[in-house]
């Protein structure tokens, strides 16, 4: 789980220092899944996966969800 104090300035534009350091958990192959702040709705989290570790293949999906998506995201 990522920690948001660890990293100062993970929500800032240009996302420089996010990208880092995902870059770095992703080459690192720290785990297979990391849990991140969403930056549009701070309550939640999104959830990275790694195809480079090695116990990728293990991971499956469940029960599908559909996405709906409120037309006020698109400044409609």
């Amino acid at each position: 789980v990522f920690s948001q104090p660890s990293l100062p300035g993970w929500d800032t534009m240009p996302a420089t220092v996010s990208q880092g350091f995902g870059e770095t958990w992703c080459l690192d192959r720290r785990s297979v899944i990391l849990l991140v702040p969403s930056v549009v709705a701070r309550l939640d989290c999104n959830v990275l996966i790694n195809p480079a570790h090695p116990e990728f293949s293990k991971i499956h999906t469940g029960l599908h969800q559909p996405v709906y998506w409120d037309r006020r995201l698109f400044g409609a």
